[in-house]
This record gives C-alpha cells, structure tokens and sequence, in this order.
C-alpha cells in the first residue's frame, strides 16, 4: 500500500470542497481512511484507492490515517486551507533564488505560513523515479528550503496569505523549456485535428525505433550535453558578453531537448505522465499557469491546445469549474533577430482563452519583459497580478484586477476611436506623453505605425483614408506605456474594421 506523493507531513489541504486521499494498493483492498476524526472505508479497483471526505473547514494540526489491515500510514501537520497549483514552464520554474530580491523574500518565506509542495522533475519512472516521489516533501518555515520555491507562486501565495488570513499550499508542477501538449494526455491530444500535429511530429521524430535504441540514443545524447554545458560554462566564463553564435563555435552544436523516445522528459504527453497525473486528483481552489513561450514557434497551434490544456487539467482534478488564471507572455525577443511577431499570437490565444472559457483570467504582464532575457527576474508584479485576479475573481474581495482591454472600434471620417474597457476611470501614459504601439492598415496586410491621443477610456488615432485593421503592441518585443489608472497594462489587441 502507497498513498500518493503528493501526501506527505505538513500538507495543506483544499478547505470547504471535498477533499480526495488516494494512493496505490493490491486489488480489492478494503482502504480505511480516517482524516480529522472522520472514517471513510473504500475498496481498491484496479490496483488504486481513492476515498472522497467532506468538506473541512479552515484549521491546522490534522492528522490523516491510512491502513488495508495489515499496515498503517500516518502523517501529521495538516494545515486546512486554501491549495492553488502553480504550473507552467520556467518563467513559473523561475526560483526565489534566482529572482529579483531574493534574501528579502527568502525572509518573508521563512516567516510566512505558505507551504510548498515540489514535484520531482524526473525522466521516466525508474527506480529513481520513485526514490524522488519518496524523498518529495511540503516544505515551510525555512529560507533554505524555500530557495526552491517558484518565485511567481511565492508572491501569489503571499498576497492570498495576507488577504484571506490562513494557511497558503502551493504545489509547483512546471519544468522549464515545455510546450503545452507535454502536460496533455497523447488521446486527449489526438482528438483535434490542430492539436493532432503535435502527435504526428514526436512519431516522426522517434520512428520506428525500438524501446532499447530510444534509451541508448537519449543516454549518449546526456553524455554528450553534460560535455557540451560545461565548454559552454567555460565560453561565458572568459566571454561574458559573447554572442551566443561564438559560443556554439566553442561548445559545439546544442543538441537540446535531445533525440525524442521513452526515456526523454520532454517527449509527447512526459510531463503530464511524470509529474501531473501524480498528483491529481488532489484538491485544489484552481490553478495559476505561465507557459507558452516554447509554443511560439507553432503559435498557430496554441489557441487549440491551449484551450484544450485548460478543460483536461480541469477534467484530472475532476471539477469542470476549477479557476484557471494565466500569465498572457511579457514582451521578449533578442536585439539581433528579426520581429517575427509569434508571441502576440500566443498572447492573444491566451487572451481568448478568457473570453471562451467560464472562469478562466488572464493576468497581462507585457510590461514584465526584458529585451535579450527570457526570464526576467522581478516576478513580484507577475505574482501580484496573478492573485488580485483571483482575490477579485475567486474569493469575491474586488480589487479592479482586470486589464484594459479593446472595447470596440470605429472610424468616422478621419477619426479611428478605439474604446477600452476595464480602466478603472480612464487610460493613463508613462514615461511618454502619446501612447506607443499603434498601427493601423488600410488593406489588411500593410500596417504603418501611427500617433495617437488619449482622452478617458478612448485612443484616438487621426486617418487618411478607409481604414481595415488596427492592431496594438502586435510585436514580440516593444516599449510598454499604456496603462489603466490600477497600473495594469493595456492588453495587445488586433482588430478588423471592414
């Protein structure tokens, strides 16, 4: 008998929605479960066991006993609360270690009465595999420990401690470097025809090689990336400012992610069998998400599975209605490489996913990019975003969360009008005295960038001529300066007219 990893001392579990203790045990086991003196007896099927309590109430200093009669688990240190998982890929990796302001929010960690939970980033289930679910912890009250910690979920999980005044769970199940269809189950991903392109690239990709031919190609593939990290160490160790196409000379070709099979993380479907199905279905409040960067070179893609993301997480965790609140991308790109606008697309499926989807929110952060950097370090203003739309959204606490977004668009005469909502009493500049990032086209395809005006909830633009489309911050990277009066962004937006 094994329950779930995810079950360990100190958890937090979902207050006020009922709660689901699961793990592994022989077939046909009686299970007897006993949580915060409540008994539930449930009869294993197909090796799992999975017992359904009553809602609870917030508390802490629960224990949870788990026996088929032969053994007992008992763990300890229960807090009752309120559960979010933080996933994505590694701008939600990103770690307070590694981000802006570290020793101070390390502090604040310590101090704070969040508790994170960490799936283990493993390759495949191996011996290791199950040593790393084994050894997995809750972790809290250690400045060490919560070095490890998602930087972004910190400052969400912070913020909802302050407001709701009870203990905060977070459970990290990110990896950097992930499309989304690695956290999708491969029938799932089979079903649409747009999201079916993911399946018949990795089938490509692999062939009709045989299980052993996929774990020796992936091993020699580590030795040789193991080899090929540290030249690359070595290159920005005497080149701190070299270009990345020296340092390829010097290191060599950069193999990354490696050959696909069995044994490689980041093959079709991997994250969701290696880390999301492990913890489900663990009750939770919802979820918070910040991926689509490694989706961009297939942005065409990303409006289908990113939707379909969001109804299978909800469908794992067994609740069609569970909050869902993402991180629309920042503006990112490199100084040397043409625009090829990939990320707005990305950004406006996230968007979309809003509008589509009941209880989904989306927290724009265009303004939390850095030009050269794909991982800005300052996720306090992403993790504050994140949770204002879910104290406002939620828990019901309003807190003008929303972002100004496009209302509506008209011309008359030489005057374009374009209507945002949500500004919470008007549109405001920074750092410019004429909003940045407008262009319009008179034909649909050729857009000229223009000036504009703003004059309360509207952006005036003058014209000369029948205009098609208007479209705003339509660029991978760009300056930021429209705002509503909450200090969030304007969101990006394109448009037709005609």
């Amino acid at each position: 008998m094994r329950l779930a990893a995810v079950f360990k001392d100190n958890m937090v579990l979902q207050r006020d929605k009922q709660i689901r203790i699961f793990g592994d045990c022989k077939d046909g086991d009686e299970i007897v479960v006993t949580l915060a003196g409540i008994t539930v007896k449930t009869e294993s099927k197909g090796n799992r066991f999975l017992a359904v309590f009553p809602p609870l109430e917030k508390q802490t200093g629960v224990e949870l006993y788990v026996t088929n009669g032969l053994e007992t688990i008992t763990r300890k240190n229960i807090a009752v609360g309120e559960v979010w998982l933080a996933g994505g890929q590694s701008n939600m990796e990103l770690s307070i270690a590694n981000a802006k302001d570290s020793d101070k929010y390390l502090e604040l960690a310590e101090k704070s009465d969040i508790r994170y939970y960490n799936v283990p980033r493993m390759e495949y289930k191996n011996s290791e595999f199950y040593e790393a679910e084994k050894n997995s912890e809750w972790t809290f009250h250690s400045s060490e420990k919560a070095k490890d910690w998602s930087a972004v979920a910190f400052h969400f999980a912070k913020m909802l401690e302050e407001e709701l005044d009870l203990t905060i769970g977070i459970i990290g199940c990110n990896l950097g470097g992930t499309s989304a269809s690695l956290w999708i189950d491969r029938q799932t991903l089979s079903s649409d025809p747009v999201t079916n392109e993911y399946v018949i690239d990795y089938d490509k990709k692999v062939g009709d090689k045989t299980e052993a031919e996929q774990k020796k190609e992936y091993d020699e593939y580590k030795e040789y990336s193991k080899i090929w990290n540290q030249k690359l160490g070595e290159f920005y160790g005497k080149n701190p400012d070299g270009s990345w196409e020296d340092a390829l000379k010097y290191a060599g070709e950069n193999r990354w992610p490696g050959p696909m099979g069995l044994t490689n993380p980041f093959r079709l479907s991997g994250l969701y069998d290696i880390m999301l199905s492990r913890v489900a279905p663990f009750a939770i409040r919802g979820f918070i998400y910040y991926q689509g960067e490694e989706d961009t070179p297939v942005c065409h893609r990303y409006d289908a599975v990113f939707n379909m993301l969001i109804k299978a997480w909800r469908r794992y965790f067994i609740d069609d209605s569970l909050p869902f609140i993402c991180v629309s991308l920042p503006m990112f790109w490199y100084h040397d490489a043409p625009d090829d606008k990939t990320w707005p697309v990305v950004r406006q499926a996230q968007q979309n996913a809003a509008k589509k989807n009941k209880g989904v929110y989306t927290a724009i952060a265009l303004d939390c990019g850095e030009l050269d950097n794909i991982h800005p370090t300052d996720k306090l203003p992403v993790g504050q975003r994140l949770a204002l739309l879910a104290l406002d959204k939620v828990y019901g606490i309003p807190k003008n969360a929303d972002a100004p977004e496009v209302l509506s668009c008209s011309q008359k005469g030489g005057q374009l009008t374009v209507t945002f909502k949500n500004t919470c009493g008007g549109l405001q500049l920074k750092f410019s005295d004429k909003p940045i990032g407008f262009e319009i086209s008179y034909d649909g395809e050729n857009f000229i960038s223009v000036d504009a005006i703003i004059s309360g909830d509207d952006v005036i633009i003058s014209v000369d001529g029948t205009v098609t489309d208007v479209r705003y911050q339509w660029v991978n990277y760009g300056e930021v300066n429209l705002f509503g009066k909450n200090s969030v962004p304007a969101a990006s937006f394109w448009e037709k007219l005609s």
